[in-house]
């Protein structure tokens, strides 16, 4: 990442503490054993391009590593004039240009570059991508830089209120919980003991339940139909035989001595 680095009045033109900054990120070579981009490489240069080639190192478990000060080779050529060598200052991050950022390490390129823009009294605006600057260069992949600055910007102000996401995974997490061992769904086998259940696996359970219990439903009122026609079947041939026998009264005695059964059902725990 790049900072534009604009002097102040009465400073001369090198990038240094007196400057205006503006960040990028290089896309370093690939290190699968190194925490941060190569010192011999970030500091010295490689062949074709001398070092330093940016002011500070990112490593991927957040480590920032001050590799230079002053006039460094991280952007050229570059699109724009506040953006080149000789005016801003650069991260470089480590990354192969594959490799997801992990969260420790975009946590630390946002410090670091609000930091910056502290220091040198900048706004967020002035942080580009190299992609930004140079048509060449592809990075920082797979990070949009304008969600990028507006976090930036947040950590300026100093506004400690959480993004959108940030409030949604803290949810998320609040209602994702471990299935104990003693509760009736992990006795009914319905989930496991240590299970992790969260938002999504719930919704997708009362989902089920809720499907498997209206099928349940319609079975219970097709039989209750089936044994109501049965009852009204029995009353009329008891009728025949008995012309005695009122066929209604009867149905009636008989949905009533039904109706007055009480299945309790004592269910006092729930997963």
């Amino acid at each position: 990442m790049l900072m534009s680095c604009r002097p102040e009045a009465g400073r001369d033109s090198s990038c240094t503490a007196t400057k205006h900054t503006e960040l990028r990120t290089v896309v370093r070579r690939p290190s699968t054993t190194c925490t941060r981009p190569s010192p011999a490489v970030v500091r010295d240069g490689r062949p074709g391009l001398d070092g330093p080639l940016s002011q500070f190192g990112l490593g991927r478990s957040g480590r920032i590593y001050v590799i230079a000060a002053g006039w460094c080779w991280h952007n050229a050529p570059s699109t724009s004039a506040r953006h080149d060598n000789s005016s801003s200052l650069g991260i470089e991050a480590e990354n192969d240009g594959r490799q997801p950022w992990p969260s420790v390490q975009l946590d630390a390129y946002r410090k670091l570059c609000a930091r910056l823009c502290e220091e040198f009294r900048l706004p967020a605006s002035v942080v580009k991508g190299h992609k930004e600057v140079n048509t060449a260069k592809p990075n920082p992949h797979s990070i949009n830089m304008n969600t990028f600055r507006a976090e930036i910007a947040r950590l300026i102000a100093r506004d400690d209120m959480p993004t959108a996401k940030e409030i949604a995974d803290a949810v998320y997490e609040r209602f994702t919980h471990t299935v104990p061992a003693d509760v009736w769904a992990a006795r009914e086998k319905i989930l496991d003991p240590g299970q992790k259940v969260d938002p999504r696996t719930a919704f997708r359970q009362i989902w089920a339940y809720t499907k498997d219990g209206y099928a349940r439903d319609r079975e219970i009122l097709a039989r209750l139909d089936a044994q109501n026609a049965t009852i009204r079947e029995l009353a009329g041939a008891l009728a025949q035989r008995d012309g005695e026998i009122d066929v209604e009264a009867l149905v009636r005695r008989i949905e009533a001595a039904i109706s007055g059964i009480t299945i309790r059902l004592d269910v006092n725990d729930h997963a």
